[in-house]
């Protein structure tokens, strides 16, 4: 997995949230920035992609709790990676879109992690 670099962008990992939030496992990732949020990590099989599922389920649950809902319609996935098996992925009983590059704070980053 690549690790994406968030120094200075007002990116930050949410440390003080519920621990049921994220499954029990090094290398998984939230970040907050206004009323943008991501997850991300490795997915190399079956189980890594239903422990992400999982995540997905406790985020939107853990969401709903705060009043903090998200637009499933704007969520989307991008695989990235050579070998990556482009599981597909459900918010509330929607699939996610899938997302060849998607502009961050102004940068546009493509799944093969060219920016520009």
């Amino acid at each position: 997995m690549a690790r994406l670099s968030v120094t200075g962008t007002g990116y930050r990992k949410l440390e003080r949230s519920p621990s049921f939030l994220l499954s029990a496992s090094s290398g998984r990732w939230i970040l907050k920035f206004a009323d943008d949020t991501k997850i991300f990590c490795a997915v190399n099989n079956d189980l890594d992609h239903s422990v992400l599922q999982k995540d997905l389920d406790n985020l939107l649950r853990w969401a709903e709790e705060w009043q903090m809902l998200f637009n499933v319609l704007k969520c989307k996935v991008m695989h990235l990676g050579y070998k990556n098996h482009g599981y597909s992925y459900y918010m509330d009983g929607k699939q996610l879109d899938t997302a060849e590059e998607e502009k961050d704070l102004g940068i546009i980053i493509a799944k093969d992690l060219k920016v520009s």
